[in-house]
Order: structure tokens, then C-alpha cells, then sequence
């Protein structure tokens, strides 16, 4: 069976504001939206907007869109979830939610996933990883690994003498 003209794939992870490890892309604020044309939008921390559609990330091939859908065969998230008819309840202070949405077939299913602490569920997380993956979501890193830039510096400012006044005739002159 091949993939549906419609299929679509959305999936958010709501953070409540008490969640302190925050390290792992499957419990971080994410937002990934995978179209039927095979573009790919995502957003991860605080990128994510709620209400608006997140960024373009890149554009899958059909071989990319055919392995997202095999995988959710394999994770029997096709049929799995109840109609999106109410809003998802939003995560507690310490709650993680994972949203799977999927639509196929002229059918849009929803799976809700909640947990506190570490994630138990290990389908909408290897789901989140997969697809995160392809989006080049990367998990945050780690607390004092930051890299500064080098700055290099090619000598004066070539535009220095234009800067100052023009009252001044050897600001003008070379």
C-alpha cells in the first residue's frame, strides 16, 4: 500500500513550566508539521509559536514521505487516536505531552501521550526522534558547552573617515 495523496503528519510536544530537563528533543517545546507535497516545518524550543504554523525545514523526497508512513505503520500510529474534535488540554506544571495527528485517507486521527518524569512511551518518542531527525532538530546541548566565535580582525575601519563630520577637511582626505 503506498502513500495517501492526503497524508499529512503533525506532531507537538507541550512542556509544562516546571519541566527542568529539557535536554532531550521529546521533552522540549516542539513543533513539526510534515505535508503532503513532502515539506517538512519545524521549530524546537523557543522558536515554537503556538497557534502559527512553524518554519520550513526542508523538503523530503517521496522515499523520505513513503519511510515516515511505513513507520507509523510500524509504530500502529495510522489508525491509532480518536477525531481531533477538542483542543488538547494543556500540559500541568510538570506534564510532557506528546500530540501525534494524523491525517490519511480523508481521516485525521489524534494520539495524546502524557507523562511526568522520563518517557515511558516509547512510540510517540522514537516517532519525535524520527521525525525531529529529519527536520535537523538536534537535542539541546549540553550546560557550558557553548562555542564562542572567533572574531578576526582585518585591521582598521575602511569607512572610519566617512563616519565623522564633514566640517572637517581631514576627515575627506586620505
Amino acid at each position: 500500500m503506498g502513500v495517501p495523496d492526503d497524508f499529512e503528519l503533525e506532531i507537538k510536544v507541550l512542556v509544562g513550566s516546571k519541566v527542568v530537563d529539557q535536554d532531550l528533543l521529546e521533552r522540549r517545546e516542539v513543533h513539526m508539521v510534515l505535508f503532503p507535497d513532502g515539506t517538512l516545518h519545524a521549530a524546537a524550543g523557543s522558536a515554537v509559536i503556538p497557534g502559527a504554523r512553524p518554519g520550513l525545514a526542508r523538503t523530503l523526497l517521496r522515499g523520505q514521505v513513503a519511510d515516515a508512513w511505513a513507520l507509523l505503520g510500524r509504530l500502529d500510529l495510522r489508525e491509532t487516536g480518536d477525531s481531533p474534535a477538542q483542543p488538547v488540554r494543556p500540559p500541568g506544571q510538570a506534564e510532557i505531552v506528546h500530540v501525534i495527528e494524523v491525517t490519511a485517507n480523508g481521516d485525521r486521527k489524534r494520539s495524546v501521550a502524557r507523562f511526568v518524569g522520563p518517557s515511558r512511551d516509547s512510540v510517540s518518542t522514537t516517532l519525535i526522534r524520527s521525525i525531529g531527525g529529519l527536520a535537523w532538530l538536534p537535542d539541546a546541548p549540553e550546560a557550558g558547552n557553548d562555542i564562542i566565535p572567533l572574531r578576526y580582525d582585518f585591521g582598521p575601519d575602511p569607512w572610519e573617515r566617512y563616519r565623522g563630520t564633514l566640517d572637517s577637511k581631514e576627515s575627506l582626505s586620505p
